[in-house]
């Protein structure tokens, strides 16, 4: 976690989206911004959709496995930008949080193999009518 803090560049990138969030956006669009923040997520999900779709040739679990990967690193690095500790300090909530992963790679695992195996407008349909 340390070693994605003191990178300048990452710290430099961090800032700039605070900046732009937080400062611009936010005190622009203060009574919309939430749903601003939503179709934003629709929009953004519906790209991801896109590329893992066009990345057909790939098979799913290493889609899933390279998109775990970037998210372990984009997170890393914000944990180590704002120096927080990513173990839990109760021992009782760690079976919890496993639970959350598993579900969490199961849940990813099959959206990206719906995504892959049907037509991307059916698969975006069953994605977004899901009462989560």
């Amino acid at each position: 976690m340390v070693l994605f803090s003191k990178v300048g560049l990452v710290k430099k990138l961090f800032d700039c989206l605070n900046y732009l969030v937080f400062e611009v956006f936010e005190k622009k669009f203060k009574d919309k911004a939430g749903l601003i923040y939503m179709v934003g997520t629709s929009v953004f999900g519906s790209i991801a959709a896109l590329f893992v779709k066009i990345c057909s040739e790939i098979p799913s679990f290493e889609k899933t496995f390279f998109r775990a990967f970037v998210m372990f690193v984009i997170n890393t690095s914000l944990l180590g930008y704002y120096n927080e500790n990513p173990y839990p300090k109760d021992i009782n909530t760690l079976k919890p949080l496993w639970l959350r992963g598993v579900v969490g790679v199961i849940g990813s695992s099959t959206y990206i193999y719906a995504v892959s195996t049907i037509t991307l407008s059916e698969a975006l349909v069953l994605i977004y009518t899901a009462p989560i």
